[in-house]
């Protein structure tokens, strides 16, 4: 990526170019990870939503669970505080899951956009063809 984005830059202004290059390389990055952030923040709180729907005091398996952990000594609010946290632990799991399903499908898209992109050509050096030396005697 690096040989097609400076690849049609003129010598004399190499160092600017990569300067730039890198500046906007870093840049990128660091909207990159707020907006990874942000997706994964906002896709917690619709997992946890929707975890939250299912998980009811009147559902069989959580008031299975909430009697056998009373049965063996442990107050309710312990309970649903365990309760609450494993649905905080299953929701930033499953949007880091969204997240990584996001990731991939942009490394595929920058797959075939790096495919499709034409390759400069810089005339000199190691491109140029060289014609055979011919010695007359």
């Amino acid at each position: 990526m690096i040989g097609t984005s400076l690849g049609a830059i003129e010598p004399s202004r190499m160092a600017q170019a990569t300067g730039t290059q890198n500046f906007i390389r870093t840049m990128s990055g660091s909207i990159g990870t707020s907006l990874a952030i942000s997706f994964w923040s906002q896709r917690d709180a619709f997992h946890r939503s929707r975890l939250v729907e299912t998980v009811t005091p009147y559902s069989r398996e959580v008031g299975e669970y909430a009697s056998r952990l009373q049965d063996s000594g442990v107050p309710l609010a312990q309970v649903m505080a365990g309760i609450d946290r494993q649905i905080g632990i299953q929701s930033s799991t499953l949007a880091l899951n969204d997240l990584h399903w996001l990731c991939a499908w942009l490394m595929v898209a920058a797959i075939g956009a790096v495919w499709l992109i034409r390759r400069p050509f810089r005339g000199g050096g190691a491109q140029k063809r060289r014609e055979p030396v011919v010695v007359m005697e």
